[in-house]
């Protein structure tokens, strides 16, 4: 017979018995270094770019339900050119889970750059991009409502709103 802590009882009955993922902890206190805000949006004209889905809790559009979005969605056409935020060197270009093709760019110093949902990537692992270059194309792949760019910062691993670091975009 197994003797459970009434906590750990409590917890399986609420919750049930499915594997349980690691939490995503959310840089609240990011301290940027002069280079980071050198990063520039990712879609070629500031003014008309939309933030459709903010960095934070939200509403899933797939779902309903209340879920952490580590990202901003920005809307697009398809095959929009998709520009490298600042430069780096590609280390992922692929398909990853929910992203559906995910390119990830190294700044250095910590800093990474997310771009998903790509109809296409323009570069490979390895390759050394600048800021502005076009790297990949906009798309609906993976977990998407439309077409649109899921565009994510993390630094040391950590995502954090790109709100912080970039010029504002307009929300609709």
């Amino acid at each position: 017979m197994v003797i459970f802590p009434w906590s750990v009882l409590i917890c399986l009955i609420i919750s049930g018995c499915a594997a349980r993922h690691t939490p995503l902890y959310v840089a609240r206190q990011v301290e940027f270094d002069k280079v980071d805000y050198r990063l520039v949006w990712p879609l070629p004209i500031v003014t008309t770019a939309r933030i459709t889905s903010s960095f934070g809790k939200r509403k899933d559009p797939l779902t309903g339900m209340v879920s952490f979005h580590t990202g901003v969605d920005l809307d697009g056409e398809l095959g929009t050119a998709v520009y490298s935020s600042g430069k780096g060197r590609v280390v992922f270009g692929g398909q990853r889970q929910g992203y559906g093709l995910l390119l990830i760019i190294d700044h250095g110093n910590g800093l990474e750059t997310y771009y998903g949902h790509c109809a296409r990537i323009l570069c490979k692992r390895g390759d050394l991009v600048s800021r502005g270059q076009v790297v990949a194309l906009m798309g609906a792949t993976g977990r998407a409502s439309g077409n649109h760019l899921h565009f994510e910062t993390r630094k040391h691993g950590q995502p954090f709103d790109p709100c912080q670091l970039l010029p504002k975009l307009k929300e609709i």
